[in-house]
């Protein structure tokens, strides 16, 4: 049952989203859904109103197919237009994660963009192709966050570290869009070996299976650093590789930040559905949509409302 209308001026957070699967989930989430409201003509989002902990959210898909690198940011600028009361957003989606022997990255965690010492919580960049070969160039960097938003994931970390939080209730809401994690193999390979046949691995030699220590447990392990955003993400594991280490300390590629403004706050939280090599498919895409989507609901219930 859908609880009275309220106007356009009572929504103060962005959810915004690309792909309809991760609207899907995040509408799951929402404790409350509200009636929808009138948009200009010129606006051609979708939106579900309702009510997360003590917000009223605004979650935003644009329509398909559009270009991730731009789609994210036209979302979010219709979002302003007919929603003014917007404080910050949520990107809410996918992307590929980079393991390393320092960052124990899996398929269904999640990564949220956290700023560093040496780097901004989001790095935009691009690949300059040369005479001289192939170089990485910055292009700009997300890191507008208010004191609230930074003490929100204070807090959220601190309770997570000690074990309080309901992050497993959340995942349980979701729980009808996607089936555990049990049923998928998490496979990386060795980053020399390359894809052997069509969608799936099931040509791949074992031989190059790389050995990790199994967890305590199946839940996805939510990590904090640097993401980096382009116009496309790596598809070759030496690449990936590469690039990230030239960036410097990356853990998540993804394609939807580059295009947002730095004036406008923005968190961006990615569930891993691949490893950005050249065995990605989309076994894991609903998985990680329904991770990453529980943990922004999380989130939003550290956050002190308007």
């Amino acid at each position: 049952m859908m609880a009275t209308q309220l106007r356009h001026i009572d929504y103060t957070i962005g959810w915004i989203c690309v792909l309809p699967i991760e609207l899907a989930a995040a509408s799951k989430l929402l404790e409350e859904e509200h009636q929808n409201l009138s948009q200009p003509h010129t606006d051609s989002n979708t939106y579900i109103l309702g009510r997360i902990a003590d917000h009223n959210v605004v979650l935003a898909c644009g329509p398909e197919p559009l270009i991730p690198s731009t789609s994210a940011a036209a979302v979010a600028a219709n979002l302003l237009l007919t929603f003014p009361g917007i404080r910050f957003a949520l990107l809410v989606g996918v992307g590929s994660g980079v393991p390393t022997l320092q960052t124990d990255i899996r398929l269904g965690d999640v990564v949220i963009g956290t700023a560093g010492r040496d780097h901004g919580a989001v790095v935009q960049y691009h690949l300059e192709r040369t005479a001289a070969g192939e170089s990485v160039q910055h292009t700009g960097a997300l890191n507008v966050l208010s004191n609230n938003l930074l003490g929100a994931m204070t807090r959220l970390r601190a309770d997570q570290a000690s074990g309080q939080g309901d992050f497993q209730e959340l995942l349980k809401k979701a729980s009808d869009l996607v089936g555990s994690s049990e049923t998928r193999r998490d496979i990386l390979f060795s980053p020399a070996y390359g894809h052997v046949g069509e969608s799936s691995c099931d040509l791949c030699d074992g031989a190059y299976h790389v050995i990790r220590t199994s967890r305590p447990n199946k839940n996805p392990v939510i990590h904090y650093g640097l993401i980096a955003s382009g116009k496309s993400v790596p598809n070759e594991a030496i690449a990936r590789d590469r690039l990230a280490s030239e960036i410097g300390g990356v853990m998540c590629f993804e394609t939807e930040a580059v295009g947002m403004s730095n004036a406008f706050p923005c968190i961006v939280i990615r569930g891993i559905a691949d490893y950005g090599d050249s065995h990605k498919n989309r076994l894991w895409l609903s998985y990680a949509v329904v991770m990453v989507a529980s943990y922004a609901a999380w989130l939003l219930e550290y956050i002190p409302p308007a």
